[in-house]
């Protein structure tokens, strides 16, 4: 699919609910110079099929996501693309000719919304929220970036903007390619309820699917969720994780190749700014409410 549109959106579908988000993206989409385009995770409804462009692809984290929309979609240099969650509340649309702006005449890089935390990133340590198993750059296409510890700013999947020509410069999202499986989809248990101990509900949900040796009433808890659980054989297991991994990755590739200046936010609140709130699983944060 060939996108030559000065501005292109592309909305990873989990919610497909925010109807002011969807219908201001519809709005959007009916003007020559905006394309919308949605990376799924499951069968959007119908509403979503009658308005925009797009396609179910098998992913389980929103970097994935994005880079299976890029590799799908034929993109213009010059395109500056939003990258977006569905669960978005909008404010004011006048964010768009702001994140224009800040690229086209201020020399920006990629825009977040809210702030975000910045992190101090060390690619050698291992198997901790930040850190694979084996290393980052075992996982990375990019292993010849990871050399170094740095701070760096971070830019959370929720939204992001940057020109086509930048992202391809830093050769797109994370992981590589044989990997993506293992750090998004495979990154999950599937835990009986009675079996859970110590967990955070913010990090669980009901599993409304269905999957070889599981079924209601079973939860998932993503390995981010922190708390044990309790394995057949009656011991616990500590419940560990890589939650934020591909996230760092690719913010440290925009600090590493364009620098901790390239990067802005349109708020000094998190989560929230003057034109967009985003959402944690279609649900409004109580400890970083909307203003």
């Amino acid at each position: 699919m060939k996108i030559d549109s000065k501005i292109l959106f592309i909305v990873v579908g989990w919610y497909y609910n925010q109807e002011d988000w969807n219908g201001g993206l519809h709005e959007l989409s009916k003007n020559d110079d905006v394309e919308v385009f949605w990376v799924c995770h499951n069968e959007p409804p119908q509403h979503i099929k009658d308005r925009f462009n797009w396609k179910v692809f098998p992913n389980g984290e929103e970097f994935v996501a994005y880079e299976q929309a890029i590799e799908y979609l034929d993109i213009s240099d010059d395109t500056i693309c939003f990258f977006v969650h569905d669960d978005m509340i909008p404010k004011n649309w006048e964010f768009i000719n702001i994140c224009v702006n800040l690229i086209e005449n201020r020399g920006l890089k990629a825009i977040g919304n809210g702030i975000s935390y910045p992190t101090l990133f060390d690619p050698e340590e291992k198997n901790t929220s930040i850190h694979l198993p084996d290393g980052i750059g075992s996982y990375t296409k990019n292993p010849e970036l990871f050399d170094e510890k740095m701070w760096i700013k971070t830019l959370r999947g929720s939204f992001m903007c940057m020109r086509y020509r930048d992202l391809r410069e830093i050769d797109g999202f994370e992981p590589h390619l044989k990997y993506r499986d293992e750090i998004s989809i495979g990154r999950m248990y599937f835990i009986p309820e009675e079996s859970c101990i110590d967990w955070d509900e913010n990090k669980m949900e009901d599993w409304d699917g269905t999957m070889e040796g599981c079924s209601k009433p079973y939860h998932y808890v993503t390995k981010t969720g922190g708390g044990y659980y309790k394995r057949p054989d009656g011991r616990l297991e500590k419940i560990t994780g890589y939650g934020n991994c591909v996230l760092i990755m690719f913010s440290y590739k925009v600090n590493k190749v364009f620098g901790k200046d390239s990067i802005t936010y349109l708020s000094d609140r998190y989560l929230d700014s003057d034109y967009l709130y985003e959402m944690g699983r279609g649900k409004l944060d109580p400890e970083n409410p909307i203003t």
